[in-house]
């Protein structure tokens, strides 16, 4: 793990060196595990920053959180480091999409690659979201795949990783989109970035270990 934001109270990242600051009316509410972040599909959302160590997409990395919705209408990011310089072309991101599915998509290049259709660059849930509900995301990129994660189980997963753009030039974001908004309307909690790939088995465990978090 090099970076954990717990939303308890404060958008310290516990590891250090990754601050969070909050944005437009984004606070803290009750979560899944102690507190969250409260976003109001507004204006709200965290700037976690870009630090080095947050820039994990040139190799194997994971990114995983809870997340709760109070509507679902239209796309909402939960996390996200596509840059504003197009829409889908530079980065990577973890959203709620307008079809209410979760879907994890990289960077395009010279095009938007984020589609329904495009199975070269995105994975796609088959859980559709509703709202007043908790569910534990995780988004896994290996050398060889990458994988979508809800509640524990892996939804889908391509073979092999598409040569996308990430220049690491935008801040990692927790509920909105640089380029469209996309702004989340819940709740975030205890998201978390590695620089691997997390297995099946350890993504399983964290979900499981549900309201009562993990060792700090």
């Amino acid at each position: 793990m090099v970076a954990w934001w717990p939303g308890d109270g404060t958008t310290d990242d516990l590891l250090g060196g990754a601050p969070g600051i909050l944005k437009g009316s984004a606070r803290f509410g009750s979560g899944q595990v102690k507190q969250a972040f409260v976003l109001d599909g507004v204006d709200s959302w965290v700037d976690l920053g870009n630090a080095s160590k947050v820039q994990v997409s040139s190799a194997d990395f994971s990114v995983e959180g809870w997340v709760f919705f109070n509507s679902h209408q239209g796309d909402m990011s939960v996390i996200d480091k596509m840059s504003a310089t197009a829409v889908n072309v530079d980065g990577w991101r973890l959203i709620k999409q307008a079809d209410d599915r979760f879907w994890f998509c990289l960077g395009g290049g010279t095009q938007n690659r984020c589609t329904p259709s495009d199975t070269a660059f995105t994975v796609y849930s088959t859980t559709v979201v509703a709202q007043g509900a908790w569910f534990h995301l995780a988004a896994v990129k290996s050398s060889i795949s990458f994988a979508l994660y809800v509640n524990g189980v892996r939804e889908d997963v391509r073979t092999p990783v598409p040569a996308f753009l990430d220049t690491s030039s935008t801040s990692l974001r927790a509920g909105s989109n640089a380029a469209e908004g996309s702004y989340l309307d819940g709740l975030l909690d205890e998201v978390k970035l590695f620089d691997r790939a997390l297995t099946e088995q350890e993504v399983q465990d964290i979900y499981r270990a549900g309201s009562q978090g993990e060792c700090r």
